[in-house]
């Protein structure tokens, strides 16, 4: 089941890190990395910062939120990926200086709830702990 999850949650932040990278030209090395000072090469750190994030959360998915909102996966991870968007406009956002809600900044809110709802939908098609042939279908919906 760890292993699941794992690999759900680190697929789900290369989807949400490529739209970002790539349609938003948001760089989460940059954004995350000069958060702490002392770290020894601050870009990959926020890379790794990042991507160990994406595996915290898709634990508390397998754990916690699956199946809890809704049978259906597609539901259930574009709801999750929601609730995330919330928790990181209220708690990393900040941090990264950018005030709550991006400060007001549309194109930001709007980028980080797409970004995170991408993440949501991807953790929810992948993570299926009842299919011992993870990945082998495309079935996302039931």
């Amino acid at each position: 089941m760890i292993r699941k999850i794992l690999i759900s949650g680190l697929l789900a932040t290369i989807f949400m890190s490529a739209f970002q990278l790539i349609v938003l030209k948001m760089d989460m090395g940059m954004m995350l990395g000069p958060m702490n000072p002392i770290m020894v090469q601050p870009y990959i750190m926020g890379w790794v910062m990042h991507f160990m994030i994406g595996a915290i959360i898709a634990g508390i998915y397998g754990y916690f939120f699956h199946k809890r909102f809704s049978e259906r996966r597609l539901i259930n991870g574009a709801a999750y990926g929601s609730i995330i968007f919330i928790l990181a406009q209220l708690t990393i956002v900040p941090m990264m200086g950018m005030g709550f809600f991006s400060g007001g900044n549309i194109k930001m809110l709007l980028g980080s709830l797409i970004s995170h709802v991408i993440y949501g939908l991807v953790l929810g098609i992948k993570y299926n702990p009842d299919n011992d042939n993870q990945g082998d279908s495309i079935s996302c919906c039931g």
